[in-house]
């Protein structure tokens, strides 16, 4: 499985879940799990930007929206919102809730 993760930058967000969805699939002994990110920029300009990924995960519904229209690959909303610093503790721990309530169906199947 390769999962595309999309915030407006790519620097916080989007990089972030990443690494954390890795971490979760290694603690649960996921061994075909791949992943990428990208800020929103990127994506808008690129050809096809999803042919390589099963899944796409966004961090607000702002994202989905958007990239709805450009793909009928899944798209999940995190709803993560931006209003956090990337060091803040708050914001770890969101991002790992939200990732392992919204990642755990797709480990299971």
């Amino acid at each position: 499985m390769k999962y595309l993760f999309i915030c407006h930058a790519g620097i916080k967000r989007s990089p972030a879940a990443a690494y954390v969805s890795k971490q979760i699939a290694r603690e649960k002994d996921i061994k075909d799990y791949q992943t990428d990110y990208s800020g929103i920029g990127p994506i808008l300009t690129s050809r096809n930007p999803f042919a390589n990924f099963d899944r796409v995960f966004v961090m607000d519904e702002k994202l989905e929206k958007l990239v709805k229209n450009m793909t009928d690959k899944p798209i999940t909303n995190l709803d993560v919102s931006d209003q956090h610093s990337i060091s803040e503790r708050k914001f770890r721990e969101l991002l790992e809730r939200e990732l392992r309530e919204k990642l755990e169906p797709f480990f299971e199947a």
